[in-house]
């Protein structure tokens, strides 16, 4: 499994109360971002950025040139009871072709997670390694 596999499995498993994992995945995308990324801000007495709690960690690690949506669920919705109040992030990148008129859309989505930060960073954790695969990293 690929690093960035494995941070969004933990991103999906993860719960809001369980600090110490928080940290464990704020490391782990520290280390997976590298010099590919801004650093953003450490929390006092940390060495590494709140990416799981903080969206301004967020937007230093933030691809450019993505267009980017956030979303949340209904209070409730009685299809689907245990997704209520739930966030999707959504982040597209257009490709201009040989016109700019031609284009490929490239769509990375982050679904039914608990916090709007843990749907951000599983999105720009996706879109990062879209990035890296794109350019033969």
């Amino acid at each position: 499994m690929k690093d960035h596999e494995i941070i969004l499995k933990m991103i999906e498993e993860v719960s809001v109360d369980d600090t110490d994992k928080l940290d464990e995945i704020d490391i782990k995308v520290f280390r997976h971002c590298g010099q590919g990324c801004y650093p953003a801000i450490p929390l006092p007495n940390s060495k590494f950025p709140p990416y799981t709690r903080s969206r301004d960690a967020l937007k230093k690690i933030r691809p450019e040139g993505w267009i980017i949506r956030l979303y949340q669920t209904p209070v409730y919705n009685p299809r689907k009871p245990n997704n209520a109040n739930l966030y999707h992030f959504n982040m597209d990148k257009y490709f201009f072709l040989e016109s700019e008129e031609e284009y490929n859309q490239i769509n990375v989505r982050a679904m039914h997670l608990p916090t709007e930060e843990l749907a951000e960073l599983h999105a720009i954790i996706q879109a990062i390694a879209h990035e890296r695969e794109a350019q033969g990293e």
